[in-house]
């Protein structure tokens, strides 16, 4: 794939998609709390567009009800942070965080009543790869991280 690179505000998508997935939002009862100022990143418009889908489908539809959502960038870092229902520190069978970018893996936390392929994380991390961008997940206390850094 050949990369159409061009000058993206990675704000503008996210909050593009938070108005797509809405529903999730209000059906979970979700307060997304953002700090992100509008910056420039060159990347592709169209893939960055599925990555920044992918996270925010997944942060909510994973997010516990009546939770927040957090999305901050500082220092670059864009970072996507939802309360969910596992610990890496407490959890007896401890979630490899890296085996969740791995094709149809989904979580020890997912519902069998959530809909997904388990594709999304796998697509976001061959993006972010073919972009050369930093990125990482981390769970920690129930709450889970994805970050990214353009």
């Amino acid at each position: 794939y050949t990369l159409s690179k061009e000058s993206v505000s990675i704000p503008l998508i996210i909050n593009e998609s938070i108005e797509k997935y809405e529903f999730l939002e209000l059906q979970n009862d979700i307060t997304i709390l953002k700090n992100i100022a509008d910056t420039d990143t060159t990347c592709d418009l169209y893939l960055m567009k599925i990555a920044i889908d992918n996270i925010i489908q997944n942060a909510l539809k994973y997010s516990l009800p009546n939770s927040e959502f957090k999305i901050t960038c500082i220092n670059g870092t864009f970072k996507f942070v939802n309360t969910c229902n596992i610990s890496e520190n407490n959890n007896s069978d401890k979630q490899n965080t890296s085996e969740l970018f791995e094709p149809f893996f989904r979580g020890s936390n997912h519902e069998t009543n959530i809909d997904g392929t388990g594709l999304g994380l796998s697509i976001v991390k061959q993006i972010f790869e073919l972009h050369h961008f930093d990125f990482g997940i981390d769970i920690q206390d129930n709450q889970f991280t994805l970050w990214f850094k353009p």
